[in-house]
């Protein structure tokens, strides 16, 4: 009996063996073929994966490994329509993408053209307009140094009083004429009217505008009115047009520096004049002529 149960456990240690050889064979057959599919390795990892886990009894046969082979040929396939279905929409996208940016490219393209072609005639009008623009200032400037000529001709025999406080039914013509006659010894001057001009400023009375019938006349105020009128409270200006009055204020600083440096000018005809002349006032004032015995006259606000 001892020996009968000696090779009844020799019999089952036997088939162990025999049975671990076997599942060893066939996972060893299951390996070569998962290898020898050209697939992905994340497909192959999960395939073998699944057949681990789903690897038959020991007691399996050819038949389980064709099966298992027949499974993972048609995951393959599946898995290759799925990526080329999903490549298909992928490309079909892509075209029609395409196809509109080459419209909108060509719709964008006939705009630049259109525009372009409509560039040319408006540079020709736009270079029309500042040409005739250019003229109509040309115009302009020379209307304004005709009419300022004209008003400057208009006032030719007029002088401003300055310095007069007004008083309440006043009569101007015999202001100018007591003045005319007391200070410059002009007891025959013809004074075709006057009056106040403007409201004043600064508490200030307003000028007494008077106008002569003799140009002459109204010349031998104005080169006497300075020494005339030297202690007195009022003086006399000459009778500017708008522009010889801005004029003579854009260069009344250098014109007292000019003074102080001992050269006289004189305003008249809308410029700031030596000896006659126009002055030039781009030439530095420390640089002018000097006249320092010739005594300066004053510059007045107008």
């Amino acid at each position: 009996m001892p020996h009968n149960k000696d090779r009844k456990g020799s019999k089952t240690r036997n088939m162990s063996r025999q049975e671990k050889a076997k599942s060893s064979t066939d996972d060893t057959a299951v390996s070569m073929a998962l290898n020898s599919a050209d697939l992905p390795v994340f497909v192959t990892s999960e395939l073998a994966a699944s057949t681990v886990l789903a690897t038959p009894s020991p007691v399996g046969d050819a038949t389980t490994l064709k099966q298992l082979q027949s499974h993972v040929q048609s995951s393959i396939s599946d898995f290759q329509k799925q990526v080329q279905k999903t490549l298909d929409a992928l490309f079909k996208g892509m075209k029609k993408l395409e196809t509109e940016l080459n419209k909108s490219i060509e719709f964008q393209s006939s705009r630049i053209d259109s525009l372009e072609s409509q560039v040319g005639p408006l540079k020709a009008e736009n270079k029309h307009l500042r040409d005739e623009d250019d003229d109509l200032k040309q115009q302009v400037k020379l209307h304004d140094v005709l009419i300022n000529k004209q008003e400057r001709f208009s006032r030719r025999n007029n002088f401003r009083i300055v310095g007069v406080p007004a008083t309440q039914d006043e009569d101007c013509i015999e202001i100018a004429d007591s003045i005319l006659a007391t200070h410059f010894e002009m007891d025959n001057t013809t004074i075709e009217r006057t009056h106040r001009d403007g409201r004043g400023s600064n508490n200030k009375s307003p000028h007494i505008l008077v106008k002569v019938l003799s140009y002459r006349d109204k010349i031998r105020v104005m080169q006497n009115a300075k020494s005339s009128l030297k202690h007195q409270n009022c003086y006399i200006v000459d009778d500017l047009t708008r522009a010889d009055l801005l004029e003579k204020r854009r260069w009344a600083t250098q014109v007292k520096e000019l003074y102080n440096n001992g050269v006289k000018l004189s305003f008249y005809a809308g410029n700031w004049r030596k000896n006659g002349q126009p002055y030039q006032f781009s030439r530095a004032v420390n640089h002018a002529e000097s006249n320092t015995s010739a005594p300066a006259s004053n510059v007045s606000s107008r």
